[in-house]
This record gives C-alpha cells, sequence and structure tokens, in this order.
C-alpha cells in the first residue's frame, strides 16, 4: 500500500486504514513512537489526545511511518514498475519498512541501471535485503553504475546475486563495517576495483556449488585494507576477453584476502598482486602463479607474500614452512642491510622441535653474509649464494644469503622439516 500526503490514517497492530481528512482516529503507529491522537488539523497538524499540538506536518509524520512486515515482500524493478532503478527500491526499504525479520527481495527486470546504490547502517527490523536479477544470465540485468555499483556503509547489509556490474568507480565496496554477500554475478569493466572491501566484509556465498565471472578491467578485482576482510572461498572463478588489471589481487594495512580452494579459469593481463602494510593471505600454501596475470605479484614493506613470508618489516616471520628434502624454500629480505634471525626446525607441524633451534646473522644488500650465532653446526650449515635444493652437503640444513635479496633454505636431511623464522630487521 502506498499513501500521500493528502491521506489520513489510522493504523492498529494488525490492519491499515485510510480514512477521510479530519476522520476520528485511533492509535497512529509511527516508527519513533506510538503516539494517541484524534485528528489532524486543518492545518496539517497532529493533535494528540491531550489536546497538545505538534509542530510537524503530516508530511513529516509520514516521513517516519514504518510499514511493518507480516510476511516476505517481493519488490519488483524495471521499466513500467513503481520503481526503475534498484536504489530507488533499495532506499525505499531502508527509509519506510520494518522487516521484522521477514526477507525483502528485490526482483530485478532484465535492463541496464545506471544509479549507485548506497546505504548507511542497518536497515529497521532484521532479516535479509536480497537484490535478484538473472541468475541464469547475468549480464542480462547490467548496473552500469555512474559512480560506485554498490557500496555498503556502517552496519548496512546487502545480498546480491545475478547481475552484472561495471562503473566509474568501485563494482562493490564494503566500508566501515558494512557488508556485501553475493554469487553468480558478472564483473566487468570498473574505473577502480570491482570488489573493495575497507573496514568492511565482501563474501561470495550463498550458492552450491559458488561461482562468478569477471568479464571486464579494473585497478584491481580484490582490493581490501584497512582490517577489511575478502572471502571467496571453494568458488569457481571465469574469467573472460581477458581483461587488463593493474594489479589482480592487493592486500594490505591490515587486509585480509582468503581464497582457500577457489580456482580461476581463463587469462588476464597486468601484474599478478601487490601486498604490504601486514595485508594477509590464505591459504599460505597459494603461489604467485596461482593468480591471474601474465607478470609476477609485488610485495613491499610488511607484505605477506602468496606462500606465507612477510617480508621487509621490522619484524617478519615465517610460520611453519615445509620443506621436503632435497627442496629449498626463499625469504625475501629485500634491502635489509643487516637482521638477526631465530629459527625453529622441526620433523612435523607442530611438533616439539628434534632439530636445531637458535639465532644467526644475515645480509642480502652489497655483500650478502650468514653468520651463526647459537644453532647446532652439526646440524646447519651456513653459506652465501643461491640454493636450489641439492646444492649444500647432503645430511645437512643449509642457510644462505644470496644478492637476490633471498634468505635461501635448503633441506637434505632425508625428510621432511618444518621451518619457523623470525627476523628482526
Amino acid at each position: 500500500m502506498s499513501f500521500s500526503t493528502a491521506d489520513t490514517l489510522w493504523i492498529s497492530s494488525d490492519k491499515r486504514t485510510r480514512l477521510a481528512r479530519d476522520a476520528g482516529l485511533g492509535t497512529l503507529y509511527l516508527y519513533v513512537d506510538d503516539i494517541e491522537v484524534s485528528q489532524w488539523t486543518s492545518s496539517g497538524q497532529l493533535v494528540t489526545a491531550t489536546g497538545g499540538s505538534e509542530a510537524r506536518t503530516l508530511a513529516d509524520w509520514m516521513a517516519d511511518l514504518r510499514i511493518k512486515l507480516t510476511e516476505d515482500l517481493t519488490i519488483a524493478v524495471g521499466a513500467g514498475e513503481t520503481f526503475t532503478e534498484i536504489n530507488d527500491a533499495v532506499q525505499y526499504v531502508w527509509s519506510t519498512i520494518d522487516t521484522n525479520n521477514y526477507d525483502v527481495t528485490i526482483s530485478v527486470a532484465a535492463g541496464t541501471y545506471t544509479t549507485p546504490v548506497y546505504c548507511e547502517g542497518p536497515h529497521v527490523g532484521g532479516g535479509r535485503v536480497n537484490i535478484v536479477g538473472d541468475l541464469e544470465t547475468p549480464s542480462n540485468v547490467h548496473l552500469d553504475s555512474t559512480g560506485t555499483g554498490i557500496q555498503m556503509y556502517y552496519g548496512a547489509t546487502v545480498y546480491v546475486r545475478g547481475i552484472k556490474v561495471s562503473a566509474v568507480s568501485r563494482g562493490f565496496y564494503a566500508a566501515w563495517g558494512g557488508s556485501i554477500i553475493f554469487h553468480t554475478c558478472d564483473f566487468g569493466d570498473c574505473g577502480s576495483y570491482q570488489l573493495r572491501a575497507s573496514a568492511g566484509y565482501i563474501w561470495c556465498a550463498g550458492a552450491d556449488p559458488l561461482a562468478y565471472t569477471i568479464s571486464g578491467g579494473a585497478s584491481a578485482h580484490y582490493s581490501v585494507h584497512v582490517n577489511g576482510v575478502i572471502y571467496v572461498v571453494d568458488a569457481t572463478v571465469t574469467i573472460t576477453d581477458t581483461p587488463a588489471f593493474t594489479r589482480f589481487a592487493e592486500f594490505y594495512s591490515g587486509g585480509s584476502l582468503e581464497l582457500t580452494a577457489t580456482t580461476f579459469s581463463g587469462s588476464a593481463t597486468g601484474p599478478r598482486f601487490l601486498t604490504h602494510g601486514f595485508g594477509s593471505l590464505n591459504p599460505v600454501t597459494m603461489l604467485d602463479a596461482d593468480f591471474p596475470g601474465n607478470s609476477a605479484g609485488s610485495i613491499s614493506r610488511g607484505g605477506m607474500s602468496p606462500d606465507g613470508r612477510m617480508v621487509g618489516s621490522s619484524f617478519v616471520t615465517l610460520n611453519n614452512q615445509a620443506i621436503a628434502d632435497d627442496g629449498v624454500a626463499t625469504f625475501d629480505l629485500g634491502a635489509i642491510t643487516s637482521a638477526i634471525a631465530l629459527i625453529e626446525i622441526t620433523t612435523g607441524s607442530g611438533a616439539k622441535n628434534t632439530v636445531p633451534v637458535g639465532s644467526f646473522r644475515a645480509r642480502t644488500a652489497g655483500s650478502a653474509f650468514t653468520e651463526n650465532v647459537n644453532v647446532d653446526a652439526t646440524q646447519v650449515n651456513f653459506s652465501t649464494g643461491a640454493l636450489t635444493g641439492t646444492t649444500g652437503t647432503d645430511g645437512k640444513f643449509t642457510i644462505s644469503a644470496h644478492t637476490d635479496g633471498m634468505l635461501y633454505l635448503e633441506n637434505r636431511r632425508g625428510s621432511t622439516l618444518f621451518v619457523s623464522l623470525r627476523v628482526l630487521a
């Protein structure tokens, strides 16, 4: 039901009735409070049961009125509908409806929509607000935004599926507690990021199997920082038309990117990732080559590489890294002129150390060197130069610094070992 400012309303807990102007009223249920009223005055002001006059017009009170749902609601969006833009329907829900723990589905017809979708704060009443387009062919429902496609701030949450989004700026943006949960979407060209979480949360969820498409380029597909989280687990991501990215993924300033068991099919161009400022990635077993792109990713101060190495900060770590027999792992010390490191080598993940624990000094910049401080030299050798897995002495673990910026850890002990490293630069 829709109301106009010319209407006088009598509303009880179980029904809504439109009355003639100046008719007697019962209880007017407002979002802010329940107010006992007798009539609207000829000037449109509210007269209370005690005879006092509220200095608000009917239009003012209507702006506060919430329609309380008693069942799930579907709102149609498209040509010829009451709402012709997705954002119009979203704003109607946020400003007018108390969902009362029921779900609202905004059902979007095929077509192109241009108004950015923007919300601040949770909607009233709980339940889910869904934006649903075409689950078979998401590109039929195209949000081609003049700004950011969908942005949720300060606790606002929306569930999105079956749409294609392209944008002058960002595709999906969740910030400062905002959340976007999506699946079966198509990400086209965006002026900056396709998925951006800044102290917010973006989650690919809600279908089995999970899948979505990337058909356009951007500064980055994944961009996560300021303790934001992007969570895409056990999903299949299909890339079409070889889109270009400034870097496919970036995770920095405490941002966390979770891609466990997610696979990418298709090709993209550009660097694979950028990480710095204590950004993190899971799984740590993910390698540079596992990201789409055609050039290597880059790691700057305080970043964590796809294989779990945290690089170039004052305190950097390698956690329980498995190194097979005749295998080698590398740790990027970058331009560090001198570092002291604590190493622990075990025969099993989480096992009590049965191989050495101790400290050593290393440098890779300028004239590379390693120097044993208190590691058991009968089991560990120290050297300089690159190691291949079979370079050092058979039966020993070798630690070597090289001018390429890498610390090499080579295992020739006869079985897989697990290495944890703490480096104070």
